[in-house]
């Protein structure tokens, strides 16, 4: 027994554990066990994984402001919270956009036709930083009112997988291109429904009387087959400027010219353009930019929650 007090006195600390991690006492530091040091203290028989210091200041700045914003879950929320001048400013820019894109007419719809509830979804749009780039209200519907076979049929959409926007990285870094983004604005409102579809008016926008509905004529983000509405229309677009669909992922398109080639990955609204070519590539751009509205983002920082830092000289 006084054998084992002494072992137990030699290893001061191996009993305290804290998850994963073990807390060892060496002199006036408390440091982690567990993780890998260079040196192991007197007496341990595992290296200690040296402190690391705080978050840096950006994700510590962002937590604060993320702590600060309730992002509402309905119009009255909305029209109610602090940020009501920003989600007032968000939902004009909204409804501005969908007339411009006609959108729907005003009608009364026939008795006994499925008319779909609809909602407005905010959110806050953040650059790479962290930092609040805009807020963002969607007038949407709620798609699981839909009934199957009457308001929508085929819904499958493809997107890009982790595994081909790796490899795009990877084919940009060994061959120096530059990787450009584009963001399509209100992408859904581009495809063009096949089904007769009828939706309620967006809350607090309501206009023309009771009773008159939205008969849509675009696809409406919410709708079950509104992602495969974009993607069908795209795709013919780029179909027109001379892209073929990659044999490796159907969200890959390919150009081939005489003396370059364009390489486009598509995840719903998110584009993001490459090529051998800088002149070819900006040409390509501004042909996709009179087809539709998008904000040009420039070289990729942020694509699908992804930081991308890029060092050339490196």
């Amino acid at each position: 027994m006084q054998a084992a007090a002494q072992e137990q006195s030699e290893e001061p600390g191996e009993e305290s554990q804290d998850g994963d991690e073990m807390q060892v006492d060496v002199g006036d530091q408390n440091v982690g066990a567990a993780g890998g040091g260079d040196e192991s203290p007197p007496g341990r028989r595992y290296p200690v994984r040296q402190n690391r210091g705080q978050l840096p200041a950006r994700y510590i700045a962002q937590a604060a402001v993320l702590r600060n914003i309730i992002v509402p879950e309905s119009y009255e929320e909305a029209m109610t919270s602090k940020e009501a001048v920003h989600w007032q400013q968000a939902m004009d820019e909204e409804i501005v956009s969908l007339t411009a894109n006609d959108t729907w007419d005003l009608v009364k719809p026939p008795l006994g036709l499925n008319v779909i509830p609809t909602k407005w979804v905010y959110a806050v749009k953040r650059n790479a930083d962290g930092e609040i780039e805009r807020y963002k209200a969607r007038f949407v519907a709620k798609g699981f009112r839909q009934k199957e076979g009457v308001d929508f049929d085929e819904v499958f959409a493809p997107t890009c997988n982790q595994v081909t926007v790796r490899s795009f990285l990877a084919m940009a870094t060994e061959k120096g291109y530059d990787i450009q983004h584009l963001d399509v604005r209100t992408a859904f409102l581009n495809g063009e429904l096949e089904e007769e579809v009828y939706c309620d008016q967006a809350p607090g926008y309501e206009a023309g009387g009771a009773g008159m509905k939205c008969k849509l004529k675009r696809a409406l983000y919410g709708l079950r087959q509104a992602s495969r509405a974009w993607h069908k229309k795209l795709h013919g677009t780029l179909e027109q400027l001379g892209f073929q669909v990659s044999m490796s992922d159907p969200a890959l398109f390919v150009s081939y010219g005489q003396s370059y080639t364009i390489w486009l990955l598509v995840h719903v609204d998110d584009l993001l353009i490459m090529g051998s070519n800088k002149v070819e590539v900006q040409t390509m751009k501004e042909k996709l930019m009179r087809e539709y509205d998008m904000r040009d983002l420039g070289e990729v920082s942020l694509f699908l929650g992804m930081e991308v830092e890029r060092n050339k000289a490196g």
